[in-house]
């Protein structure tokens, strides 16, 4: 690996996205001993980029595909091991978000409204109408949270079409699935919150592979599915403007048009029907448990603020050149600007606390996808003077 500032820069910043998504667990299970488990994060993830950086140099050849099935069978492994133990609650009462998946699910699948009922922790159902509809074929199947197996094999196909080395697909799933403490939970325990956005960019992906094809059922099955992802958590509303961007620029104004349309009519359609059946009681909008700290006036000006700015960095992508890779960049930011500040200003509210590092989990989905960024610019700034294979992100 060059030991270049771009180079410094990136081991920075995909350490600080680690350890934003493993902190609240390391913190909660090792407590004296996290800096340590901290540190040594850190030299994880530079040998990773080193090794990373010293294979894709060594060969213009690819690592076997095996690596990456051997991946997908280890998070299995943790998967169906510890699974179980998560079920008994013997470290705590646990998270309840697969309680909540299953709970909705199999309302909705009784034909009765899914928000009126409460988690095992009495909490309020989040997870949107399509995120419902998107898990039914494994509540069928016996079990919920299969869906994490599922979503997380075909992420690994993205990935392998992402970069252009599978030594650097398999470098960021390990830094930031199987390495990351809180999404390695999630995965685990069964939380779905995760694998949102997983298949929100696998959304995006087949939006992409459908157009560079021509293949123009494939463009409207891509269209109806990006829809139906939208309508899993509100915060994936920066990325209608995104995929219009990048349409318009690649294939222009009526395609943009024609998918964003059809992605909007699924996902209102899948949502206002719950909303407008009982409003008071459509839980996944009611955000202010997340911002309670603060007082009732601020609450009102960050739920209008954070979505604003949002939006606002979402849109600066019409006035750029977009590749698929700074797509997912500013996917990345347009989300943080919703989880990062209200997550600061609870860390800060509660001193660093135990529990206010368990809330750093919630940037999950911009740590996802500013590292798919972060490790395709450290690929590029460490490519071999051999010729390399094109990529989707190169090539679009």
């Amino acid at each position: 690996m060059k030991s270049s500032p771009a180079n410094i820069g990136l081991f920075t910043l995909i350490f600080f996205l680690w350890l934003c998504t493993s902190a609240g667990q390391i913190t909660k299970y090792l407590h004296a001993r996290a800096p340590l488990l901290f540190l040594a994060g850190a030299v994880c993830v530079a040998l990773v980029l080193v090794v990373t950086s010293a294979l894709q140099n060594r060969r213009a050849t690819q690592i076997s595909t095996w690596w990456l099935v051997l991946f997908w069978v280890l998070a299995a492994a943790a998967y169906f091991a510890i699974y179980p133990i998560t079920q008994r609650h013997i470290f705590g009462p646990g998270s309840d978000s697969e309680n909540a998946m299953l709970t909705a699910a199999t309302e909705l699948l009784h034909g009765h409204f899914p928000y009126y009922k409460r988690t095992f922790l009495n909490t309020p159902i989040t997870p949107m109408p399509g995120s419902l509809l998107l898990s039914m074929p494994f509540l069928l199947l016996g079990r919920i949270s299969y869906q994490a197996l599922f979503w997380l094999a075909i992420f690994v196909l993205f990935c392998v079409r992402f970069f252009r080395f599978r030594i650097t697909a398999l470098a960021f799933l390990l830094v930031t699935i199987l390495g990351s403490a809180g999404v390695l939970n999630e995965l685990v325990a069964g939380d779905d919150y995760t694998f949102n956005a997983i298949y929100i960019a696998i959304a995006i992906w087949w939006i992409v592979r459908a157009h560079e094809s021509g293949s123009a059922w494939q463009s409207w099955l891509a269209a109806v599915f990006l829809g139906i992802a939208l309508s899993s958590r509100v915060i994936y509303v920066v990325v209608p403007p995104l995929v219009f961007a990048w349409l318009a620029q690649r294939h222009g104004l009526p395609a943009a048009i024609r998918t964003i349309a059809v992605s909007a009519l699924i996902a209102l359609g899948l949502t206002l029907p719950f909303y407008l059946h009982d409003p008071a009681h459509f839980t996944p909008l009611q955000v202010n448990g997340k911002l309670a700290f603060l007082s009732p006036s601020l609450q009102r000006t960050a739920q209008t603020l954070f979505p604003a700015l949002a939006m606002l960095i979402a849109c600066t992508a019409f006035f750029q050149r977009l590749t698929f890779a700074r797509l997912f960049l500013l996917a990345g930011l347009a989300t943080g600007a919703i989880l990062f500040p209200a997550t600061i200003l609870f860390l800060f509210y509660d001193r660093f606390s135990p529990a206010s590092q368990l809330f750093l989990e919630y940037v999950t989905p911009t740590a996802i996808y500013v590292s798919l960024w972060a490790f395709y610019r450290f690929e590029a700034l460490n490519l071999p003077a051999s010729p390399v294979p094109e990529t989707i992100a190169q090539s679009v």
